[in-house]
């Protein structure tokens, strides 16, 4: 951060701190009138305004903030010790960057040094192997926190539109290999993604197949009512429309993306809403790929934990 960001931030923080502080005293001067019984004279239905001090704890706490506040604006890199607010670890000890060349010799030293601890325990190692490694897996866990928790969350288990890394369930395949490629080169959905079909079905087919895609995993879900009728017709227009993608069983296809539908785990909701919405807007997620910003050393290792995660 430049001196100028430090300042600025430190003046605006300041400045909002004096504010609050004169504020404050204005407020304590101006003391109200009180009736003999101690109220204010304010009658509301009955109710009577009284003036009483707070507590004395949320007293002590709030001046408490007060004084923090002052102490940490003085503390702050441009007012206080100069102490650099950005700061790196080298052999003559915490430097600030002064400049975007300084920023990257120092990424490239990093590289530098990850490269040769990954030489000395890691190369030659597949990813199961690396998965069982408890310093491999370590470090994949913080490769996957700062580059992929926010979408599949810290905890790897998905949300509506992102899957869960922790069950079996794979669009393009669980093994190392998979994943590897995965996250080598993504998933976009440029030339391959679910179609919208509500131009070519209507929304009668749309209703209907949904009804026969739901009835496929009602087994697994005994709170579903299935109208049998819809879900006759909505059979012929999946097996005229879907089973090309996944599949005539409707068990999916790992090498395109398509996903099993005889199951009871869904990446965009399992409700009738749901897969209606599905089918009439299509779905286009995409996985971006990570070979130029993480390696292939780094990106080993990320799959040994991904693998980790299931296995």
């Amino acid at each position: 951060m430049t001196t100028f960001w430090s300042l600025y931030i430190s003046i605006l923080s300041l400045g909002c701190w004096l504010f609050v502080v004169g504020a404050l005293v204005f407020t304590l001067r101006m003391r109200v009138k009180l009736d003999e019984d101690g109220t204010t004279g304010h009658d509301f239905d009955g109710v009577r305004e009284y003036d009483k001090p707070m507590p004395r704890w949320w007293l002590v706490l709030f001046w408490a903030t007060i004084v923090w506040a002052a102490v940490y604006a003085f503390a702050y890199p441009a007012l206080g010790n100069n102490t650099p607010f950005v700061s790196v670890n080298t052999s003559e000890g915490h430097k600030p960057w002064s400049s975007a060349n300084e920023l990257q010799q120092d990424l490239e030293a990093n590289n530098r040094v990850f490269t040769k601890y990954y030489n000395t325990h890691f190369a030659g190692k597949d990813a199961v192997a690396l998965a069982k490694d408890p310093k491999a897996v370590r470090i994949g866990e913080k490769l996957f926190l700062q580059n992929c928790a926010m979408c599949h969350g810290s905890a790897a288990q998905g949300a509506k539109g992102y899957p869960n890394l922790t069950d079996k369930d794979w669009l393009y395949g669980g093994t190392p290999t998979a994943i590897n490629e995965t996250l080598t080169k993504g998933r976009l959905s440029d030339t391959l993604k679910m179609p919208a079909w509500i131009s070519t079905i209507g929304a009668a087919g749309v209703n209907s197949a949904s009804e026969y895609v739901l009835s496929l995993s009602a087994a697994s879900n005994k709170n579903i009512q299935i109208d049998a009728n819809m879900a006759a017709q909505g059979k012929l227009i999946f097996e005229a429309n879907c089973a090309v993608c996944h599949g005539a069983d409707a068990k999916g296809n790992q090498g395109i993306g398509a996903p099993n539908l005889t199951d009871n785990i869904w990446l965009y909701g399992n409700t009738r809403a749901d897969i209606r919405a599905t089918l009439r807007n299509g779905r286009s997620g995409q996985m971006p790929k990570w070979d130029e910003r993480l390696g292939e050393q780094r990106i080993q290792l990320l799959t040994s934990y991904v693998y980790s995660l299931s296995n």
